[in-house]
């Protein structure tokens, strides 16, 4: 094959980013960007490209969770081998995203979504049954009474959650870790192209929340409320997983929104640059961070309105 065979692979790309995606996941601090190298790579080569390049990121991921697993106790072993199946849900998340139907990325986003969720959701069975999740929650719940102590005596955290500390956290996360997972994978889905396309990537501002999200939205939310009254777990998860993605993509809507505002008219694009660093130091003070969390997505939904008000009538 001649140099510019379009057939010939780029092995220096495929070997360089899957072994850089490898190194984050090791970084353990930065784990959960590992897949952007991967979308870097599907968007400056192609689709064979992309794959190839998964096989040998989940081979060098698959070798470092195999490690990890040899040093912890012979009882966490099989939580820990596990972990693996985090990672390969990113990639098969991933590729949803890239060969999914465009226009459609926010029905692609819950799709990928559900494929991140249910691949590890054997993972997060088998860490929330572990011994290993009790003692966490136990010194979790330590820092929170030491500090309830101090400003109400001799209330316990017990009194305060049903069932006890364990079995709260552990709904708590079964009902959460999906929408976290898929957060993250649209992030490095995001952070992939814009890396690749530079100045070309599709922009949030010119994002659009489809017009079926607030009733889809409408929709978990009843699920979640059924979850609270008649305790349904597989009901509750599915209810406030989904609700978590969704307003998550509100909340990106509403930071668009800001975005816009804070640059209007292309004169004061260092504002727009410093306004995600404004906003994660913001979501380091207690009572700030809350307007944050609850304001952005308000704010997508209010654009979300105002965007279909203007569309022309078809």
């Amino acid at each position: 094959m001649g140099q510019n065979d379009p057939r010939r692979l780029d092995w220096t790309a495929i070997l360089s980013l899957a072994v850089l995606s490898g190194l984050i996941y090791y970084s353990r601090s930065f784990y959960l960007l590992f897949p952007a190298p991967l979308q870097f790579l599907y968007g400056k080569t192609d689709r064979r490209h992309f794959l190839l390049g998964c096989v040998a990121a989940f081979v060098i991921v698959a070798g470092i969770v195999w490690a990890r697993a040899a040093e912890v106790p012979a009882d966490l072993r099989t939580v820990a081998l596990l972990e693996v199946l985090t990672p390969a849900g990113f990639m098969a998340g991933l590729l949803v995203l890239n060969v999914g139907v465009r226009g459609r990325r926010t029905e692609m986003l819950f799709a990928a979504g559900g494929v991140v969720g249910l691949a590890a959701l054997p993972s997060v069975l088998a860490f929330t049954g572990s011994d290993l999740f009790s003692v966490i929650v136990e010194q979790q719940v330590a820092v929170v009474q030491q500090a309830l102590s101090a400003v109400a005596g001799d209330l316990a955290v017990d009194q305060m959650v049903p069932g006890g500390a364990e079995v709260f956290f552990r709904a708590v996360w079964l009902r959460v870790y999906a929408a976290g997972l898929t957060v993250m994978l649209g992030l490095n889905w995001l952070v992939g192209r814009r890396l690749s396309e530079g100045p070309n990537a599709v922009s949030l501002d010119r994002y659009r929340t489809p017009h079926w999200l607030p009733f889809a939205s409408a929709s978990m939310l009843l699920l979640a409320v059924l979850d609270l009254t008649f305790g349904v777990t597989a009901v509750g998860a599915l209810g406030w997983n989904a609700l978590g993605v969704s307003l998550a993509i509100f909340a990106a809507q509403g930071f668009s929104l800001l975005q816009h505002i804070a640059g209007r008219g292309n004169k004061r694009p260092v504002a727009r640059a410093v306004l995600p660093l404004v906003l994660m130091l913001v979501l380091f003070i207690p009572f700030l961070s809350g307007v944050v969390f609850i304001g952005l997505p308000v704010l997508g939904v209010i654009e979300h309105w105002k965007q279909r008000r203007n569309m022309p009538l078809s």
